[in-house]
């Protein structure tokens, strides 16, 4: 009898055990997948705007660009959000959501970033060549170049989101690297490097 109930307590175990060595490899496995892309921004439109203390609350600002380098091809995308900002340091907050509209399918962002003051940024990426707009509105032909420097305000900042590409749920990590040029011909503009993860 005592035989029984241990070949009893003995195949269930076995079993969980097998059950767990079948599943730990694929467990083990990330599906997730990196990338990189850089973006260019344009100004839209500004949203309302209070002062207080030495400190600029902005809110609904409208801003769109567009997106080089993600696995689904080159996307247009429009950014609402609201930012607070120190008059006096050119530091501050920013939140807000990107909708990233690509030619398979759309992409939801939330993303936060860092305002890190005014400084110089040097452009590492591959050479691009886009309809851009200058600050005042019109367009303009831009190309960026490897080891370009551009100086403005200082940005970092990471997002998350999800969408449907090409029939599939998608969701992405990302963190991005850049600025919002205050000198030149692209005043108003910003350009930002990023990486991110998808599965």
């Amino acid at each position: 009898m005592k035989g029984k109930n241990l070949v009893r307590l003995l195949i269930p175990a076995l079993v969980l055990l097998l059950l767990i060595g079948i599943a730990t490899p694929v467990l083990a496995c990330s599906s997730k997948r990196t990338y990189s892309f850089v973006s260019i921004g344009y100004p839209g439109n500004p949203g309302t705007s209070i002062v207080s203390n030495n400190k600029e609350f902005i809110k609904g600002e409208i801003t769109t660009g567009v997106d080089y380098g993600y696995p689904w091809g080159i996307d247009s995308w429009s950014h609402i959000g609201n930012s607070v900002f120190d008059l006096t340091t050119y530091t501050g907050n920013s939140v807000g959501v990107f909708t990233k509209t690509f030619q398979k399918g759309t992409l939801e962002i939330f993303g936060t970033a860092k305002l890190d003051g005014l400084g110089y940024f040097s452009y590492n990426g591959p050479m691009i060549s886009a309809q851009g707009k200058d600050s005042q509105g019109n367009n303009i032909q831009i190309k960026i170049t490897n080891g370009e420097q551009f100086a403005g305000l200082l940005v970092h900042g990471e997002g998350t989101g999800q969408g449907i590409i090409d029939h599939h749920f998608v969701t992405t990590s990302e963190k991005v690297t850049g600025l919002v040029i205050e000198v030149g011909p692209l005043t108003g503009d910003s350009l930002y490097v990023g990486t991110g993860t998808y599965e």
